[in-house]
């Protein structure tokens, strides 16, 4: 197990399975209590391999993201591994160490006037010395180039700079609550006039893009549907280009269902342990398909990034 989730363990069953249940006079334990504590530990894991299962503890949901909601309506399973358990990859695909990049050349020239190609090129240098999954034909060099002209190609696009003429944020949370449910999402792009997520993508969306629950979940965080939102595609073409695709004026009452509902299912799944695996066209490139199919060794592809104090869900 990674330090984080023995952190966790240790914490939650020293300080509210030992203190509360065993009722101590104090709230410092003993060495002994200690030894006890790890012992329990152990036979636990162990009963957990048995079972081929990864138990980690999981803190109390303070709130909803998109990213989860997605996750839960696509596979309960992504979403127990994603959002609760916090899995991540110890040897992450390059794509998402690019694209955090390149949104960040964006944020910087957005938020302080930088120069996006030299604040991305910066950036990704750093990942020169980090353990990644490059696809077939790519390299960190040959990435760097296309971020380069991507973000070139972006400063130039003529619907980027109308953006850019009015006063704007970048990176902004934001909060709501619906029916009862709290949400919490970052924004990339924020202005008096529109919302944009950036996007960096290997081919152009389709129209039917705009009907993906990201932008009309933002309209119930700004609690603004008069707003224009919109994705601003980055495509990784030979001769890279920018496409924007925005969210057509409409009802977004569905979109309040599917939040109480999800809500509803991950209390009922962190109250059984059950978080169903649902097969489906995305499972190809899941990053937890080695763990649904009970690959030898797939354990070891992962660490948590789980914090006691805080989940995103």
């Amino acid at each position: 197990m990674r330090f984080k989730v023995w952190k966790a363990f240790v914490k939650e069953l020293l300080w509210r399975n030992m203190i509360l249940k065993m009722k101590l006079p104090v709230a410092i334990p003993t060495v002994e209590q200690i030894a006890t504590c790890v012992l329990s530990i152990l036979m636990q894991i162990v009963e957990d391999r048995k079972e081929n299962t990864w138990r980690v503890f999981m803190t109390t949901p303070k709130y909803i993201s998109v990213s989860g909601l997605k996750n839960y309506l696509s596979c309960p399973h992504k979403y127990e591994n994603a959002q609760l358990k916090k899995l991540r990859l110890i040897v992450p695909k390059a794509y998402f160490a690019f694209g955090k990049a390149v949104h960040k050349g964006i944020e910087r020239r957005i938020s302080a006037g930088l120069n996006p190609i030299t604040v991305f090129q910066e950036t990704w240098e750093y990942e020169k010395v980090v353990d990644l999954q490059y696809g077939a034909r790519e390299s960190h060099q040959s990435l760097k180039e296309m971020g380069s002209k991507m973000l070139q190609a972006w400063e130039a696009d003529v619907t980027t700079q109308k953006l850019l003429e009015t006063p704007a944020a970048a990176e902004v949370p934001l909060t709501a609550e619906i029916e009862g449910v709290p949400l919490y999402g970052v924004v990339d792009f924020i202005s008096i006039s529109a919302v944009i997520d950036w996007k960096t993508a290997s081919s152009e969306y389709g129209e039917d893009k705009a009907l993906d629950l990201q932008l009309p979940f933002y309209s119930l965080l700004t609690g603004n549907p008069e707003l224009l939102y919109g994705f601003g595609v980055l495509v990784k073409n030979k001769t890279p280009r920018v496409q924007y695709v925005f969210l057509p004026q409409g009802d977004i009452e569905n979109l309040r269902g599917l939040i109480v509902q999800a809500w509803e299912g991950i209390w009922k799944g962190i109250s059984t342990g059950k978080f169903p695996r649902i097969p489906n066209s995305t499972c190809s490139f899941c990053d937890y398909l080695p763990l649904c199919l009970g690959k030898e060794g797939a354990e070891e592809l992962y660490a948590s990034t789980l914090e006691v104090e805080e989940v995103e869900v």
